[in-house]
């Protein structure tokens, strides 16, 4: 499924810059602040959008062990039905409540918990080093179903320094404890030339020079402070 548009927005809940970076971490592939990005996302919805009912998404993991087909094949026995599986080539299947959010006149999700019957089951932290889980009766409207993972385009902007600009608009603190851990990350002689470049320049510019970003690529960003 694609990410939908509302066809008219009625406002903007945030700068047209602000919702272009947010839209080009969203879309982006696996990268390494994508779980803390969710969080800042998660913030950014509560606090900007609108809600907007919920949708169920239901995430089917094929068996490796027969392949998804069902039937378990080897050399040393004859055809039998999987028993990882029992037969229908689906491995764990599990259907996740997601918020619906809109933001700018687009639909983002927040799962809120994994479905059972009428329950959610919530995570509820951690004890002992293991996630805990608590269950929560559900009774919000369902107004569609997802099958698999929801696809998004990818945008051309590199999404880790979208990141740092979202942080930098939306939690300043994070921001500076990010690009200090970031840069700490990094080997020494490239640990140091950042640190003496963030001497000297605003971290948004010494990031966009450091990963080469073109001006092309930032001309959606309106409201550069440098």
């Amino acid at each position: 499924m694609k990410q939908t548009l509302i066809p008219f927005k009625e406002n903007v809940d945030i700068p047209e810059a602000h919702f272009y970076a947010f839209m080009v971490c969203n879309s982006a592939a696996a990268w390494h602040h994508k779980q803390s990005f969710y969080r800042l996302k998660n913030e950014i919805l509560q606090k900007h959008g609108h809600e907007s009912a919920y949708d169920l998404q239901t995430i089917k993991k094929t068996c490796y062990s027969c392949d998804g087909k069902g039937i378990f094949k080897c050399d040393w026995k004859l055809p039998e039905t999987c028993w990882s599986c029992l037969g229908d080539g689906v491995y764990q299947k599990k259907q996740v409540v997601l918020k619906r959010w809109v933001l700018n006149g687009a639909i983002f999700h927040e799962p809120i918990g994994e479905l059972y019957i009428n329950q959610l089951k919530v995570f509820n932290g951690y004890e002992d080093g293991y996630p805990v889980f608590k269950y929560e009766p559900f009774n919000g409207k369902i107004v569609s179903e997802i099958n698999g993972l929801i696809k998004h385009e990818p945008l051309e902007l590199n999404p880790t320094w979208s990141f740092y600009y979202l942080l930098w608009n939306y939690n300043r603190e994070r921001f500076f404890n990010c690009i200090a851990s970031d840069v700490n990350s990094y080997q020494t002689r490239t640990k140091h030339k950042l640190k003496n470049m963030l001497k000297q320049n605003n971290p948004l510019k010494v990031f966009a020079d450091f990963f080469k970003i073109k001006k092309q690529q930032l001309k959606p960003i309106d409201d550069l402070p440098f």
